[in-house]
């Protein structure tokens, strides 16, 4: 069996003279016919999978069989999408983030000290919930980009594996004409199936899918399903989804967990007709809802894990500031394609949070404090929910900078600076909103001018730069990510207002420079 640090050198085998020629025949169909091939075998054991100190994953062990699609079910937050990414060493590229247990591809060891990380993710290739293709790109180049940054493929042969690539992913047909024009002008079907082109072009043994159809439209989601019967030919795919039907229509096997742990696993005909846990007959049966209020005795306790999840969302926003800034100083797309990935977690959370707040209300009816409180968590969450979008904003200005100039006469230390404080501001906005500590929530308002005026000092840089034909463009589009970095603070403190309001029951805003004229 091929191993994972052997990935490059059977890759270049694979991408040789031997690839499909450029020319068809006048009767070629939309996907290109899939030969059987042996699959590869993933096994976890004993996998705890670790945010800081928190375990999202309980000592799961399963095996994602060759040449299978392998559905992985349950509600909101109970691991299902941190256990898909780290089986492709994904999870370890958030700060914090690492795991316990063994993962082997066929008899590898993905976490092995010898194993590459590239290679891995070469191998074990995924799509994210949200089509993510390169903006600045053609479709043929988001195709490509794998290939050229391996170096694995060059010219016809380089060609001819991008449009095998388009075939196997059923849109060779629909943009053979336009491989050109830019990858966003494709709809949202057409960008996903695109990003599994992108991902097939390096020949991957496993297909990790998270969520991959859930911002699709029903004519666009069966495309996909169709692909995955197709693709499971020649490689093994798991597949994480909410979709209870999709689950039923496309996977083989059916894994259901629950708060981080792997309930029960079987062929997916019996998890829907027979299963062997209770818990899992009560998700088939739609009974298992995301917060579960009625068996519990306090309207408070229901609040006070409201605010739980909503602020602990902070993290994630802390994360994506950290992985955006390391794409100012590193450039590395990748980093960007993730952060960008990764919003989706942040508006999960958020849609969860909203929504629960709402039915809560509606169906306890609470007053004074109680009702206070949840009005503030409304706006904490949303305001959160801001600070990812920004996030994703200064990861999409970058994809679109062209490198920094010899000299940016500290314009990257600046914007640096302020991702730090901005980071800060939004962590400390968190604890004070919790600690109910209105002084502290206060002070973010200082914290927040020293931010406006680096964004300040990176304006006037950006004008002393903009004689330098060369440096124009990247100047300009660093202003913008200070500007979204600015906004990351400017709503760190208004979750501060949030918490005089709770404290005092009197809303007032503070006194930063965003409302100094006010």
């Amino acid at each position: 069996m091929r191993a994972v640090k052997d990935v490059e050198t059977t890759e270049q085998q694979q991408v040789g003279p031997e690839a499909r020629p450029e020319s068809t025949t006048p009767a070629e169909q939309q996907r290109s016919t899939v030969s059987p091939q042996p699959g590869h075998s993933i096994t976890l054991r004993d996998l705890k999978v670790f945010y800081g100190n928190f375990m999202a994953v309980k000592g799961v062990d399963i095996d994602f069989a060759p040449n299978r699609i392998t559905a992985i079910i349950g509600p909101s937050g109970c691991g299902k999408s941190t256990l898909v990414r780290s089986i492709n060493r994904m999870h370890e590229e958030i700060p914090g983030g690492r795991i316990e247990g063994e993962i082997l591809l066929d008899d590898t060891p993905v976490y092995g000290d010898d194993v590459d990380v590239v290679a891995v993710r070469r191998a074990i290739g995924m799509v994210f919930q949200r089509p993510n293709p390169f903006p600045t790109m053609s479709i043929f180049d988001n195709v490509a980009a794998g290939l050229r940054l391996t170096g694995t493929a060059r010219g016809k042969n380089l060609s001819n594996i991008v449009h095998e690539a388009l075939r196997s992913a059923g849109l060779w047909t629909e943009v053979k004409g336009r491989l050109d024009k830019p990858a966003n002008g494709l709809s949202g079907g057409q960008q996903q199936r695109l990003c599994i082109a992108r991902a097939l072009a390096v020949q991957p043994e496993v297909l990790l899918m998270d969520e991959p159809c859930s911002a699709l439209d029903p004519v666009a989601t069966l495309k996909i399903e169709e692909l995955l019967k197709d693709l499971k030919k020649r490689i093994t795919i798991v597949l994480v989804t909410h979709n209870m039907q999709q689950a039923a229509r496309v996977s083989d096997v059916t894994a259901f967990m629950l708060d981080g742990d792997l309930v029960e696993v079987d062929e997916t005909e019996k998890i829907f007709t027979n299963p062997s846990d209770e818990r899992t007959e009560q998700v088939r049966g739609r009974e298992v809802r995301l917060m579960a209020t009625e068996g519990r005795l306090h309207l408070r306790d229901d609040i006070r894990e409201l605010e739980k999840r909503a602020l602990s969302a902070m993290d994630i926003v802390a994360d994506q500031i950290d992985r955006s800034m390391r794409v100012v100083v590193d450039r590395d797309f990748a980093m960007a394609d993730m952060v960008i990935a990764d919003d989706d977690r942040i508006d999960g959370r958020f849609l969860e949070v909203h929504g629960d707040i709402l039915s809560l209300i509606a169906r306890q009816a609470p007053v004074a404090t109680d009702l206070r409180l949840l009005a503030a968590l409304l706006d904490v969450i949303r305001r959160i929910e801001r600070m990812g979008d920004q996030c994703v904003n200064i990861c999409k200005v970058l994809l679109l900078a062209p490198p920094a100039p010899t000299d940016d006469l500290g314009m990257t230390e600046r914007i640096l600076d302020m991702g730090r404080r901005a980071r800060a501001l939004a962590v400390d906005s968190s604890k004070t909103f919790l600690a109910r500590d209105v002084p502290g929530a206060e002070r973010l308002a200082e914290v927040d001018d020293e931010i406006d005026d680096l964004n300040r000092q990176v304006f006037q840089i950006a004008v002393a730069l903009a004689g330098d034909p060369e440096a124009r463009e990247w100047a300009m589009r660093m202003t913008q990510v200070a500007r979204a970095i600015e906004r990351i603070g400017d709503n760190a403190v208004d979750i501060g207002e949030e918490t005089a309001f709770v404290a005092s029951g009197v809303y007032r805003e503070f006194e930063d420079a965003s409302h100094a004229n006010e």
